[in-house]
């Protein structure tokens, strides 16, 4: 264990001894990374060669610095002795605080820029070099603004663009099945509808299918750029979208059937995980590459989702059959529409279906 003290003027207080990390989510740890991050940032303000590392675009100004928690992103003019020098500074904050700089996962993008330099910057940094859009913080980064195309900007599901409704509430069993929620239009027109799907459709899956497929052929696409409005025809702005949502907001059918059964919260979230599929099911684990196969391994014939655990799969199906409770269709919404025993009053079924579930 290890022991700190804390610089008031100049003067070292008392040690502090350091038992058990802070943990996530401690107001604590703001400050903690405020003095951390600040750290950096006097480094390569005070750096003794401000000629050699400085603003790509104000040379009497320090490179510009973006930090959001091990996300760090620097501004500057490049060159092979300014890449040098900033990881001289680099390698004494990780001396001075402990953090590791891993050098292997940092990449070097340039604009504008000789390539012969760049890459003698990036050997400098010993680092690699990668083109832009660069990912910083989940967002791409360009130089230039992207083009605006028709479809390009208004996602397939979630806008209201085709039907009176966004496509995710009109066809709510459809949307369940989508392999990408934020598709956008442009990429459905281009590519088609089944390719955002799963292969294996339920009954009522299919016939929304064909409906949505109907409506898609009398559609034409338009040739203007795409603009956002809200719902009462305003500009977008963050206030106008913040008040549609809280005057108008969109509930989810399933969600007081399970929240407020009164089971086990255990049984509550494990129910919605089902009905949001997201389950560790062998499709899923196999979509995110941590399994090879997506086959069940009870019944080794089809891909085994949530809807071929509890519904179609043999087993499930000799279960429920034992139970007298069919279900009406392969489709986990419908459970809920179940025909129930005589002797079973109506208002239990959320309570035994989350119990057999």
């Amino acid at each position: 264990m290890g022991k700190t003290d804390v610089l008031l003027n100049g003067i070292p207080g008392n040690w502090i001894q350091c038992k058990k990390g802070m943990r996530q989510g401690d107001p604590a740890s703001l400050y903690l990374f405020l003095i951390v991050a600040d750290l950096l940032q006097q480094l390569i303000i005070q750096n003794p060669e401000p000629d050699l590392l400085h603003h790509p675009i104000f040379t009497h100004l320090p490179p510009t610095i973006l930090q959001y928690a091990d996300d760090t992103l620097i501004i500057a003019a490049v060159s092979p002795l300014a890449a040098a020098t900033l990881k001289i500074i680099l390698n004494n904050f990780a001396q001075a605080t402990g953090l590791t700089i891993n050098f292997s996962k940092t990449t070097l993008a340039t604009l504008h820029t000789d390539e012969t330099l760049a890459d003698a910057a990036a050997l400098a940094m010993e680092c690699s070099r990668a083109p832009f859009p660069q990912i910083y913080l989940g967002l791409p980064l360009a130089p230039t603004k992207p083009p605006s195309n028709a479809g390009t900007h208004r996602y397939f599901w979630l806008d209201t663009w085709l039907t009176p409704k966004p496509l995710a509430t009109t066809f709510p069993h459809l949307f369940s099945h989508s392999t990408l929620q934020l598709v956008k239009v442009a990429n459905i027109l281009r590519l088609g509808i089944e390719a955002n799907l799963r292969n294996h459709l339920s009954l009522t899956t299919e016939r929304e299918l064909a409906s949505l497929l109907a409506v898609l052929q009398d559609f034409t696409p338009w040739t203007e750029e795409d603009q956002r409005f809200l719902l009462q025809g305003h500009d977008f702005s963050t206030k106008q979208a913040y008040g549609t949502l809280m005057t108008k907001p969109d509930t989810d059918p399933i969600a007081p059937l399970i929240w407020g059964t009164k089971v086990p919260r255990k049984i509550k979230i494990f129910a919605w995980l089902l009905f949001k599929d997201r389950l560790n099911s062998a499709v899923n684990l196999a979509h995110k590459h941590i399994i090879s196969s997506n086959i069940c391994p009870r019944c080794a014939t089809s891909p085994e989702d949530s809807t071929h655990i509890f519904i179609t799969c043999p087993l499930a199906n000799r279960i429920w059959q034992r139970l007298g409770l069919l279900p009406l269709s392969d489709d986990l919404n419908e459970l809920w529409d179940t025909s129930l025993p005589q002797n079973l009053p109506t208002n239990a079924w959320s309570f035994v279906l989350l119990a057999l579930l």
